[in-house]
């Protein structure tokens, strides 16, 4: 089944629009960090390609990855998560559980929609760092953070500096465990919930409050590399405090499905 949902997905003009405009938030983002400046006539940027890719949110004048990450639960939801609630409105559903079974059916929808969430993260992220690669070789800018010493800054931020693209893979692979799960936890509300447009509210209310609306949780931590102001046992906190929530999203869902769910 997870093949056949990947395939529909990759089929539906919904999921290629999404892909579509995630690229476009990261080329925005990207052409914007390499040309501008704001403070000079220099027509490029000198920072390290690693500082100026799109996973990296302050290389560039325009907020485009802020955009791109307050919005992502609902693309997410219109790329993939929303399909099981239109499978119940349909029945499609109760077909699945008399060939799958619901444990199986459950499951596959949630592995689907974490891959379906990585993928969108992770295209734009490989599209932007080859670009920054190629205009920006050979450069080593950081905004300065490059000039402080390890006793100004906190050790963890002084590694990711003076090693750049070991901190952009580690930071890379946070961003598409934070997604994946976050995706899991979208089709989790999506099972909870049955109804698209209520889902996707619920699931941007919940996604801005912990990303943006308190340090309890305040993502950024583990998703932006060369943040100045990181420690790495923020890095790990973040992780300690966002998982658990995915894992209650999920087993509530869980629940809901494949022990309440009195549909066949």
């Amino acid at each position: 089944m997870l093949k056949g949902e990947l395939y529909k997905c990759i089929k539906s003009w919904k999921a290629r629009v999404i892909m579509l405009i995630a690229i476009i938030f990261s080329l925005l983002h990207t052409f914007d960090a390499i040309f501008y400046t704001g403070t000079s006539d220099i027509k490029m940027n000198p920072f390290h390609p690693a500082y100026a890719s799109f996973l990296n949110g302050i290389s560039a004048k325009g907020l485009y990855r802020t955009y791109f990450m307050w919005i992502m639960p609902a693309l997410f939801m219109l790329a993939y998560c929303n399909r099981s609630s239109t499978e119940k409105k349909t029945n499609t559903d109760i077909i699945y559980y008399t060939h799958i079974g619901r444990e199986k059916y459950f499951w596959e929808k949630i592995k689907a929609a974490g891959i379906v969430a990585c993928s969108i993260n992770l295209i734009p992220n490989l599209i932007s760092i080859t670009l920054t690669i190629i205009f920006l070789h050979g450069k080593h800018g950081f905004e300065d953070v490059e000039m402080w010493s390890a006793s100004e800054t906190d050790p963890f931020v002084y590694w990711c500096v003076h090693n750049p693209y070991a901190a952009y893979v580690l930071f890379l692979l946070s961003n598409l465990i934070v997604t994946t799960l976050l995706g899991m936890m979208c089709q989790s509300i999506v099972f909870i919930v049955e109804d698209s447009r209520l889902s996707i509210l619920v699931a941007i209310a919940i996604w801005m409050g912990i990303y943006f609306g308190n340090e309890y949780f305040f993502l950024t931590r583990i998703m932006q590399p060369f943040s100045a102001n990181n420690t790495l046992q923020a890095f790990i906190l973040k992780y300690v405090r966002y998982i658990p929530m995915v894992v209650a999203w999920v087993a509530v869902a869980y629940y809901k499905v494949v022990k309440k769910s009195d549909r066949i």
